[in-house]
C-alpha cells in the first residue's frame, strides 16, 4: 500500500516480491524470487524472531525509521501529527492485533506472542477538538478483506471517508501508542508540502487520498 502510495511500479509494489525479499525464516529462501512458505506472515523483530518486515520494508522502499518502547522511540501523539501533517503514513505492527474474526488456532500460540496484524495509520481526525487527543480518531488501511466485505471490524471503529470500510476510523486510544509490543514504522521519502491542496477521490486500497479527505473533511466542518 504505502509503496503505491510512493508511486513506486514493480517489482517495489508487488506484495510476492516484497514478502521474498524480506522473508528470511527456512524453508523460506530471501531474494530467489520462489515462495517457499505461503500463508506464514512475517515477523518483525520481537523476542527472538528475526525483522522481516523491516528488511522487506527497506528493501522496497529504501531506508526507513523505527519507533518502538525497546529501542527507547516510541511513538507519540506529536509523532503521529507531524507524519500525518507530511502526508507520511506508518506501517503500523500491531503486536497481538488480530483480526477480529482471525482462525483461534492459527497462527499457534506458540509464535502469536511473537507476532501481530499489519496496518497502515494514513490519516488523523481530531474532532474538532485540537487541545483534546482524547476523542481522535486514526484512518486505518487494513489488509484484512473481510473488514470490508463483511463489515466486522475491530471495536468502536466506523466507516471511512466515502461511506466505505476501507480505510476506517479508529479511535486514536485503541490504537494505543503505550503498547510496549507495537512497532511502528515510517519511509525516509521527502515531505510532501502541497499535500493539503491535494483532493482526490477515495480508491480502494490506494493511500494517496487518505490525508487528502482528511483535510477536505475539517473543512467541510
Amino acid at each position: 500500500m504505502i509503496s503505491t502510495y510512493r508511486g513506486l511500479g514493480a517489482p517495489a509494489n508487488v506484495q510476492d516480491a516484497i514478502y521474498d525479499n524480506g522473508k528470511s525464516v527456512l524453508p523460506e529462501i530471501t531474494g530467489n524470487n520462489k515462495i517457499e512458505t505461503h500463508g506464514e506472515g512475517m515477523f518483525h523483530g520481537v523476542g527472538v524472531r528475526p525483522p522481516e518486515v523491516q528488511v522487506a520494508m527497506t528493501w522496497a522502499l529504501g531506508p526507513i525509521m523505527q519507533h518502538d518502547w525497546a529501542s527507547a522511540k516510541p511513538m507519540t501523539y506529536p509523532l503521529l501529527l507531524g507524519y500525518m501533517g507530511m502526508g507520511t503514513p506508518i506501517l503500523w505492527l500491531d503486536n497481538g492485533g488480530w483480526p477480529v474474526n482471525q482462525s483461534a488456532a492459527y497462527p499457534p500460540l506458540t509464535n502469536r506472542t511473537d507476532q501481530g496484524h499489519a496496518k497502515v495509520i494514513a490519516g488523523h481526525d481530531d474532532n474538532n477538538t485540537p487541545l483534546d487527543p482524547t476523542d481522535d480518531l486514526c484512518l486505518i488501511y487494513d489488509p484484512w478483506p473481510e473488514y470490508n466485505d463483511m463489515k466486522i471490524l475491530p471495536l468502536n471503529c466506523t466507516q471511512g471517508p466515502g461511506g466505505t470500510w476501507d480505510p476506517y476510523w479508529q479511535p486514536l486510544n485503541d490504537v494505543n501508542f503505550a503498547d510496549v509490543n507495537d512497532v511502528y514504522l515510517v519511509d525516509t521519502f521527502p515531505a510532501i508540502p502541497e499535500f493539503p491542496a491535494v483532493i482526490v477521490p477515495v480508491m480502494g486500497m490506494m493511500l494517496i487520498a487518505a490525508v487528502a479527505f482528511k483535510l477536505r473533511r475539517e473543512q467541510d466542518t
